[in-house]
């Protein structure tokens, strides 16, 4: 495979090391018909620059604001080669729609502009690590955007104070910002070199930028690699080091660290270093890492939480003065080896984590995101989202950005642009709607009808993986906009969905399993069936609430029930030989 992002930063050469190598991640969750709380999605819209061309990695950074959406394409080479560009959208009642691209005053061969992203409000930061600065190729620097009216204009260049310094290297790795502080992660810094690592603290002050701290860890390190990542909530910094050592190599090698700042009148002091409770070596904990609030999750690609299987994400809380380990999330489908952990992002209760190696839905490294629920201090897995049109090596999940309702998930060698070459790599992003109160359960793992395994979707059918069921929008009775949609179906079959009052384990149903049951309501199918169609979907909604009134009392989805919605379908060339199946399955809970 290609190189992700062409720069000479060893950060992004182990970016490239966990889409090439990512392994199996995490040991099977406990056995559990369905959990506890949870969440599904359906496709809203899919993003493309609208002048993608080979290599643009469109895709790379993606952030979600109200009103606006924000992805970079740092080798975009429009006017110079990989000196990359941000694209603008506005987010309308209509969908997304493009309004502009963003480059550099000053556009530079391999600046790689939107290596980083970050944005609040009325402002956007980019930033470009290779950026020539005093005449020496490598600098760094970070773009500060201001919204005026409906257009982003550029309003300041950020360069470290120390830039002249030989060993200021790389400038822009990373980016965060909250309110009136931003926060810009370096590879190097001048006082201690070597991979060492810096942050960049710079304040609104009399309407600019001014740098005023630059953080540094209190331990530093040849090759630690502090601010690799980095976030900012009010007046907590929180920075990622994911080549920290606790003792002599290779023993202890790059573990990983992430160090906690804390504002102090007009100074930042570090209060903690937080480590993975089960460290490993070549872990890289704090590789990505997001910040809200009390709530922080943290990414360690490499960690080996069993033999053979490699990344993990840790939760973090703070309780009084200090943050404590919480969780380390599990996923049920370790098979695919799907590189979790690639990105993070968090918004009111919900963690979206991206695994760009999954091939759940049959093609090698077309990847995924996977989303968890907070429900008290814990985070349990809600569900999956996969692209309708993946294909191999899209590397779905390699940036990922939640708000409200919406995800966006970035895709960077996607082929769209030409999709006769294999490595066209012209990159994309998907705009998912949640479903906040819709569980995806009864997966196949167990060995299914005739051995047609599938650890997230249905039994696996004659195209040789399973069915999946997902929900979009809001589950309330009043606006009745939940949509359905079963995806992965074989093309052209005949397909019902039906609901019922409870659910239980798996019971053998033609090829697949039925996880549906009848309960004190009853099952009761909506028609008339449809076709998969040439693209194998089927969907539902929005009236499907409506729908029902035609069905007996019992049979009325009502606000304070929960339902259970599972697919049949014909399969003739099914693998067991019983010419039809069924898709996974949906818990709903239904709103007033």
């Amino acid at each position: 495979m290609t190189s992700i992002i062409v720069t000479r930063t060893e950060v992004q050469r182990h970016r490239m090391g966990l889409v090439r190598a990512a392994h199996a991640v995490l040991a099977l969750l406990a056995a559990c018909a369905l959990p506890c709380v949870g969440t599904s999605q359906t496709l809203n819209q899919k993003l493309v620059a609208p002048d993608a061309e080979q290599g643009d990695r469109f895709g790379s950074q993606c952030v979600l604001l109200p009103g606006w959406i924000f992805v970079s394409a740092p080798q975009d080479d429009d006017v110079q080669s990989q000196s990359g560009a941000v694209y603008v959208f506005e987010r309308t009642p209509l969908g997304s729609i493009f309004r502009q691209k963003l480059k550099t005053p000053t556009v530079q061969f391999g600046n790689v502009l939107g290596t980083a992203l970050a944005a609040t409000s009325d402002w956007l930061v980019a930033t470009a690590p290779n950026d020539i600065v005093g005449g020496v190729y490598g600098k760094g620097s970070a773009h500060v955007f201001r919204r005026e009216g409906g257009t982003w204009v550029h309003f300041q260049k950020l360069i470290p104070s120390d830039w002249a310094s030989p060993a200021t290297d790389s400038f822009g790795l990373s980016a965060a910002i909250d309110g009136d502080v931003i926060v810009i992660g370096e590879e190097d810094n001048s006082w201690f070199q070597n991979l060492c690592g810096s942050a960049y603290v710079f304040e609104l002050q009399g309407g600019s930028w001014v740098e005023t701290a630059a953080l540094v860890a209190g331990d530093p390190a040849i090759g630690d690699s502090f601010g690799t990542s980095v976030d900012v909530d009010g007046d907590v910094v929180v920075v990622g080091a994911h080549s920290d050592e606790i003792g002599p190599p290779p023993t202890d090698e790059n573990l990983g660290a992430v160090y906690v700042f804390e504002r102090q009148g007009t100074t930042w002091v570090q209060r903690q270093k937080l480590r993975a409770s089960d460290p490993t070596p070549y872990s890289y904990f704090g590789f990505e890492l997001d910040l809200e609030g009390s709530d922080l999750v943290i990414a360690a690609g490499g960690h080996e939480h069993n033999p053979g299987e490699k990344g993990a994400a840790y939760t973090f809380v703070k309780r009084g003065s200090q943050w404590e380990q919480s969780g380390e999330l599990l996923l049920p489908d370790p098979e695919h080896s799907p590189g979790f952990g690639m990105s993070i992002s968090i918004d009111a209760g919900i963690a979206v984590i991206g695994a760009i190696t999954d091939a759940d839905n049959g093609f090698d490294s077309c990847g995924s995101a996977y989303m968890y629920g907070k429900v008290g201090s814990d985070w349990q897995l809600m569900g999956k989202a996969l692209a309708p049109d993946g294909a191999s090596s899209d590397l779905l999940g390699y940036s990922v950005s939640v708000q409200g309702s919406k995800v966006l998930i970035g895709a960077i060698t996607d082929d769209d642009a030409c999709s006769s070459n294999p490595i066209c790599e012209s990159g994309s992003a998907y705009l998912f709607d949640l479903a906040p109160d819709a569980t995806q359960f009864c997966s196949c793992p167990m060995g299914g009808t005739c051995g047609n395994v599938d650890d997230f979707g249905g039994c696996r059918h004659s195209l040789g993986y399973g069915a999946i069921l997902s929900a979009g929008g809001s589950s309330s009775v009043a606006s009745d906009v939940l949509r359905i949609e079963a995806r992965w179906l074989p093309p052209n079959k005949p397909g019902i969905l039906f609901m019922g009052g409870a659910y239980g384990a798996p019971t053998p149903f033609g090829d697949g399993g039925m996880c549906v049951q009848p309960g004190a309501a009853g099952l009761f199918r909506f028609t008339p069936p449809q076709s998969s169609g040439a693209q194998g979907a089927m969907s539902w909604g929005p009236g499907l609430i409506a729908s029902t009134a035609a069905n007996p009392p019992a049979g009325q989805i009502s606000a304070g029930q929960s339902w259970y919605f599972q697919t049949w379908f014909r399969d003739p060339d099914g693998p067991c030989g019983q010419t039809y199946n069924l898709s996974s399955a949906l818990r709903i809970a239904f709103t007033p």
